[in-house]
């Protein structure tokens, strides 16, 4: 494609323009800082952000942690306080359970309060207790259980004033309940050491963090050294948004006159948020990272100017690139517009065998968008297309036409012709594939194999049927005479049955043979303009009833098609004979549909059954002439359907699946017919 003269003269750059370049460059370069500036900024942000967070979670892990291992002690404290119940209970069974032992296992033990009830529910002994909390311990429902002998032991959560603790009971085999309660005390303790408020106040004291708190609507809940107030969250539309929707998310927060760096996060126990997690970082490293990309950035601006100055003696160089360059853009134009208006499927892929070009007419064939694909691997386009895409990358690989089949998304199966070529530069090996949709061009190929094949089988057969006729003739006239004038002194009926099967057989052969010459000598085609959708009518209506005796549903979709040329009664045959056959491989029932419609310059008819399918082996040869895989028939019927349709310039396919059903699909073409009204 030669240059455009326009472009040139326009891309030559004339002194009085020099100065305007030298300014808008020193523009772009101070703006580039200041991108720079911003970008460094925002680095600057998110590693902070990274920062807090990093503890956040760290914090929220050992939280978790920490709060597991409470859990953990308090289950072992619940253990050693049962023992202690079983202790005084067998004791107690056995008679050796007096107030001096029971006070020494008491105070041995830890054991704040404990108390004896009899099977009426009555103190026996009550140590510390006090008649209120065991007459409102008396309500629970494990404890009811316990008394009553359900339950052998149970422990039950109290609450008072001084905090939460346990009770620990087994039932009495004397009749009752021997309760201990844990010191609340040694609980406390336990939260104390190994508690959230621990881990805080010991991350905190790391430099660099101003402070972390957990807290939730109420207030602070723990926080770090010398912490005791914080804005509520109420009324702080960021924290509340943070709580309310369990996200994490940062900001600067101005906390006592200077700004920190503020990441919260929601604390989690089972996807139930207890609170929010508020560490502040400082930002005093950070402003000063800042103020010193700020110099760099001056520092840039004064060196554009110079630079500037220097990249001017470049503009004519770079203009004349930019004069290529829109010559390219032309061409690449010029390109796309070609492959994109090509009829045939152009795919370029890439030397990591990615997918870098995918034309218009791809996507047609292959039923995927571009924008799906390019920069996807070719092996979204199936292992078949993968593996010889792949063979040209091969030193020693010897250019070759493939013939594949692909079937996108459950769609009717469609045969590809595919083309390889391989272009190599110094850094990547690309391959251009060439596919085109070769599904229609071998179906006529195959009908007019069939229909060559048919015409010779059918003058074969038209010959020897006139060889056969003749003898046959003879023969059928011998066993008349036979039957007629001779007959014979001993086994009489015998002879009678022979005689009349000879004319029962002579009868049959000579259908065969008349159906032999009415397949060789077809009767010429009587077009006429035919309704499309009353033909449709008319044929399903004759197996109707048949059908319904066999419970199958009949499906149709179609709508006005129109009128076109055809041989209605040679049609109407092939239409019946296909949806018979269809009827006969449903014998428990299912669905028939029969849909047609206009495609281009042809109508489709498209005949399914949900039935028990035709064997992959015998598919290839349903429409040879005698072929049947039924007990009865000649095995003409889905010859004359072929033949029928080729008569019409058409094509018929099959395609069926094993207890899934077959499908048989008829293309008659409108060209050179009246047009569809």
């Amino acid at each position: 494609m030669p240059l455009d003269l326009n472009i040139i003269k326009k891309g030559i750059i004339q002194a009085r323009y020099v100065f305007a370049v030298a300014i808008v460059f020193i523009i772009v370069m101070v703006g580039t800082g200041l991108y720079e500036l911003s970008s460094s900024n925002k680095d600057l942000m998110r590693v902070l952000h990274e920062e807090a967070m990093s503890i956040s979670e760290a914090i929220s892990v050992m939280s978790d942690r920490a709060l597991l291992c409470f859990d953990n002690a308090i289950s072992l404290l619940n253990v050693k306080a049962l023992n202690n119940a079983h202790l005084l209970e067998m004791l107690d069974y056995y008679g050796h359970l007096n107030k001096k032992t029971l006070d020494e296992i008491i105070d041995k033990n830890n054991i704040k309060q404990a108390f004896i009830l009899n099977k009426d529910g009555l103190v026996i002994f009550d140590k510390d207790t006090g008649q209120d909390v065991i007459d409102n311990i008396k309500s629970d429902s494990d404890f009811k259980l316990l008394l009553s002998g359900a339950e052998k032991e149970a422990v039950i959560d109290l609450y008072d004033d001084e905090g939460n603790t346990f009770l620990s009971a087994v039932h009495r085999r004397k009749g009752g309940i021997i309760a201990v309660i844990a010191d609340v005390n040694e609980i406390k303790e336990l939260r104390r050491s190994i508690g959230i408020g621990t881990l805080v106040q010991a991350i905190g004291e790391n430099e660099g963090i101003e402070y972390i708190v957990l807290q939730d609507e109420k207030g602070i809940i723990t926080a770090s050294q010398n912490i005791t107030q914080m804005r509520k969250i109420s009324g702080d539309s960021f924290l509340e948004n943070a709580l309310q929707n369990k996200v994490s998310d940062s900001r600067i927060y101005n906390y006592e006159g200077r700004d920190v760096f503020e990441v919260v996060s929601p604390f989690l126990i089972d996807y139930n948020s207890y609170g929010l997690f508020r560490v502040g970082l400082s930002m005093k490293e950070a402003n000063s990272i800042k103020a010193r990309s700020l110099q760099r950035l001056i520092l840039l601006s004064i060196a554009s100017v110079v630079f500037g100055i220097i990249v001017l003696s470049f503009l004519l160089i770079s203009q004349s690139y930019s004069v290529l360059n829109s010559a390219y853009e032309r061409i690449q134009i010029y390109t796309e517009t070609v492959l994109e208006n090509i009829a045939d499927g152009i795919i370029v892929i890439d030397g990591k065998r990615n997918i870098s070009i995918f034309n218009k007419a791809s996507e047609k064939i292959f039923g995927r968008q571009a924008d799906d694909l390019v920069g996807k691997p070719i092996s979204y386009l199936g292992s078949e297309i993968e593996k010889i895409v792949n063979s040209v990358y091969d030193p020693n690989w010897n250019a070759n036409i493939y013939e594949i089949k692909f079937n996108s998304d459950g769609s009717e199966e469609k045969l590809l012709s595919l083309n390889l070529s391989r272009i190599s530069n110094r850094n990547d090996t690309s391959v251009i594939a060439v596919f085109r949709d070769i599904t229609e061009s071998k179906a006529i190929e195959e009908n007019i194999r069939r229909t060559e094949q048919m015409i010779a089988m059918g003058k074969l057969a038209s010959a020897v049927a006139h060889e056969v006729r003749n003898p046959l003739n003879a023969i059928s006239m011998t066993a008349q005479r036979l039957d007629r004038e001779f007959t014979t002194t001993e086994k009489t009926d015998v002879y009678r049955e022979l005689t009349q099967m000879i004319k029962n057989e002579s009868m049959r052969i000579n259908k065969i043979i008349e159906d032999f010459l009415k397949f060789a000598r077809p009767p010429k085609l009587n077009l006429q303009p035919v309704n499309v959708d009353k033909l449709l009518d008319d044929v399903i209506l004759l197996i109707t009833s048949h059908a319904e005796k066999y419970k199958i549903n009949i499906n149709k979709q179609y709508s006005e098609i129109g009128i076109m040329n055809l041989d209605y009664e040679q049609i109407k045959q092939a239409l019946l004979n296909l949806l018979l056959n269809a009827v006969e491989a449903m014998p428990d029932g299912g669905t028939l549909s029969i849909k047609a419609w206009r495609e281009d310059n042809a109508v489709q008819i498209e005949i399914n059954d949900t039935g028990k399918g035709i064997p992959h082996d015998v598919l290839p040869r349903i429409f040879d002439l005698y072929f049947t895989t039924k007990d009865t028939g000649t095995g003409l019927g889905l010859s004359i359907v072929q033949r029928i349709i080729s008569e019409h310039k058409g094509w018929i396919k099959v395609d069926s699946k094993l207890n899934i059903g077959t499908t048989f699909r008829i293309y008659l073409p409108i060209e050179h017919q009246e047009e569809i009204k």
